[in-house]
Order: C-alpha cells, then structure tokens, then sequence
C-alpha cells in the first residue's frame, strides 16, 4: 500500500494529496515532517491557506527540529552523493552533485528528486538526467549535452560560446525559468536566448553591466531578477510582475516601486536604506513578501511594520541554485540575509570560505573527505569532523565523533554555537568564524592581522 502511494507521488509530484496519504500511512515523525512542509508550502502558494506569523514560525520551528534530528537519514543514499540536498513537501527534491561522482543509478533511487546543481565542469549524458526537471550548473568548459525536457536551467559564467548549445536546450525544452549570472552576454544576445523559449515566465539575468531601466527587455514574465535597476516603467516586463529582485542604488527616484501593481514578493539589496523608503511610501496593494539582503536596522524597518504584516523568517537559500523553486510566492516576512565567512589561519596562504545563511535543511561538513563541503586536508583532521547546522539566525557546530576533537578557545565542545569572531581548532587546523555583514571584511582583516 505504502509503494503504492508513493508511486503515486511520483506520478503527480505537484499535487500534495498523495505526500499527505503517504505521511498518514508512514505515520511518526517522517509523516510529519511531509504534512508539516506541505502546510509550509500551501500557505505560500494558496491565499486560502495563509498561516498566521505565530502559526507561520510553529511550523518553521518543527521542520528545523525534524530535520536536523533525522535529515542525514532520510536522505538515504543520496547524502554520500550529493554535497547539499533539500526537503521540499516532505521529500529530497533539489541537491548539489559532483559530476565527477555522478552516479546515475543512486540517483534514480530517489524519483522525487527534480532538481540538480551540477558542481563541476564534467557533464553528464542527456540520458542520465532524463528524470530531472531543473538543471542548474557552472563555466560549461565543454560542448552542453543536448539535455530535453527541462521546465528550468541555470548556467553561471555562460559566454557567447556556449550559445548555440544553450540555444538547443531553450528550443527543444519547455523552459518556464532561466537563470543566467555572472555572465558575458550582450543584451542583443540574451534577448536571442529569450526568444527561444516561448513558455518563459521566470527569468534571473545578472549583473547588468550598468543599472537599467528593463526598456531592452520586450516580453511579460511573472517573475524578474536582475542586477542594478535605476527606475521603473509600465513596460511589458513590469506590468505583470508577481515577484521582483533588484539592487536598488541610493539615488533611486521617489514611487519608482508604483508601476508594480501585481507584485507580490519583493527581493531588494543593493542600498538597503534607501530601499526601506521606497517600500514605506509604496503603494503596493498586492504585496505580500518583502526580502531585504544587507545590513538592515531594526529602527529601519518600523515604516514598513506599520504597513505590513511582517515576520523574520529565513527563506532558502537555495533558491539560486534550484531553479525549479525560483521565486516561489511564499507568506509575509523580511528576509534578513546572514553572510557567512571561516577563514582558515594555520596555512602559509590563508583561505576564505564563504557560506550563505544555509536553509534549515542543510548541514555543512568539515573534514578532509573529498564529499565534504568545506574540505580541510590535514593528517589531523577526521575524515568527516564536524558539521555546521544554521539555526535561528545563528550557526552551530558539532562534533562528529572525531578523535582531536572540536576546540573553541580552550575548551573541546562537543556542540557550541557560533559568534562572531571565534577562534575554532579542528585538530591543528585554525579557522575563523565571522557573520553578518561585513563578515568578509573581517575575514580579510583578520589575515592581515595574521601576517
């Protein structure tokens, strides 16, 4: 009965009924957490089921607790393949896999998974990620597989090269999302990528050379997200927008937010001050979201307190590389982001590494394993040492079991949340901890200071 209902699940993966009936039968904890992200997720996409902030951060509380308690698990096989893997409606449906280590049978074993984000330059066949419905990847070095069938694609670093490899998926796929970053196109160029899929209605492209008017940009999309945009006009890309993500620069002009009548989720960073005018002086009768990324005062945001039913909340940061989930509409909150930076102190070079504010659902390894997130090849290090769990607005770290254990000044810890500035020892590995904003600022001092 039970492979029953999840064939059905399979077979309708956007439908929540079967995942609900699976979550009855299964029962317990791994039910719960199916029924509680299908509330999650209805409440986003269905004004109908819109859940209170107390109902809203409940509900958020009790994924973290499942997850963290039972994610390694219930990811199966798939958490010694995949580098970050995501639960959404219950299921792993997005991770990150090392094409090095692509491994098309293991993958199989989990027909829910619909998105993949491809970490290194070795492509797999088409015929190996027939399943998926969103591939995202990096600096395609070498000719793109003729991939079909896709409902969205990301390539960061994509050149005029790749263009006509990227112009076959376009023409032969249903893409409704399209992510292109960091990349060298011209806006002719992009545009000629557009015109190959008629079906688009979600688009990211960014950064613009320049900020930008979105005049070059001649088509209607339900969700936009650029780089730096100085003004806003009724053209045929604003008049339909549902979600919007910009940078705002700090001479942005008064009701430039207006033209948005449809809006219903705002991304802004950029001059996050100058963004929280704009907002409190908005007239947006639609909007429902608002997503700020950058330093963000708390006195700032009492404006948009008195307008909006907000809630602090973290949204997934995943986002950029799941396209499938690209701007999904989800409640009322403002996102506050959380940059992340441990740098390594003990190496002739010392390194930096940067994490984003990770998403309930994701754990961040330490270790000289090759499978780890953050690698650190030391003979002193475990194979798998520690792991990083963000929670609350803040990062804890674990220790797994190692042999030299895990040292915060000069206590061995089996589990201590994370501050800024703290010195952590993984064996005779020295690393330091910054977050928030600037925290790369500080990463950076603090190898000056070093030297």
């Amino acid at each position: 009965m039970i492979d029953r209902v999840f064939a059905e699940c399979v077979a309708h993966p956007d439908d929540d009924g079967p995942r609900l009936v699976w979550a009855d039968l299964v029962g317990g904890e791994r039910g719960e957490l199916v029924v509680v992200q299908c509330d999650l997720a209805r409440a986003g996409r269905q004004p109908s089921h819109r859940l209170s902030p107390t109902e809203m951060a409940a509900r958020r509380r009790r994924e973290r607790e499942l997850v963290e308690a039972h994610g390694h698990e219930w990811a199966g096989s798939l958490a010694k393949l995949a580098t970050r893997w995501s639960f959404r409606r219950g299921f792993v449906e997005t991770a990150k896999v090392d094409p090095l280590q692509f491994d098309v049978a293991k993958l199989r074993e989990h027909p829910l998974l619909a998105s993949i984000t491809l970490e290194g330059w070795r492509l797999p066949p088409a015929e190996d990620v027939a399943q998926f419905r969103a591939i995202a990847m990096r600096s395609p070095t070498e000719s793109i597989p003729a991939w079909r069938g896709l409902r969205a694609f990301s390539c960061d670093h994509l050149e005029p090269t790749s263009l006509p490899d990227v112009w076959q998926i376009l023409k032969q796929s249903p893409i409704e999302r399209l992510h292109f970053r960091r990349h060298g196109l011209d806006t002719t160029q992009i545009r000629t990528l557009l015109d190959a899929a008629p079906a688009l209605t979600s688009l990211e492209v960014s950064p613009t050379t320049a900020p930008d008017s979105l005049a070059w940009l001649d088509r209607p999309l339900r969700a936009l997200r650029v780089g730096y945009v100085d003004t806003l006009a009724p053209v045929a890309a604003t008049r339909g927008l549902e979600s919007f993500g910009f940078f705002c620069p700090p001479y942005a002009p008064d009701g430039m937010l207006d033209v948005l009548l449809q809006i219903r989720t705002l991304e802004i960073g950029g001059y996050v001050p100058r963004a929280v005018e704009l907002l409190a002086n908005a007239t947006l009768p639609a909007l429902r979201c608002v997503r700020l990324h950058g330093a963000i005062d708390e006195a700032a945001l009492a404006p948009l307190r008195k307008r909006f039913d907000v809630q602090v909340d973290h949204a997934d940061e995943l986002i950029h590389e799941a396209p499938e989930a690209m701007f999904e509409l989800g409640g009322p909150y403002i996102l506050r982001s959380q940059p992340v930076c441990i740098v390594r102190l003990d190496m002739s070079v010392p390194v930096i590494h940067e994490l984003p504010a990770h998403p309930v659902d994701e754990r961040v390894y330490l270790g000289r394993s090759s499978d780890v997130q953050l690698r650190i090849m030391s003979g002193t290090v475990a194979r798998r040492h520690a792991m990083l769990i963000w929670n609350d607005g803040h990062h804890e770290i674990r220790d797994m079991g190692s042999t030299n254990g895990v040292i915060i000044g000069t206590e061995r810890v089996d589990r201590r949340v994370l501050h800024d500035g703290d010195e952590v020892l993984l064996g005779e590995a020295i690393l330091r901890y910054f977050v928030g904003p600037g925290a790369r600022d500080r990463a950076e001092d603090a190898i000056t200071a070093k030297r």
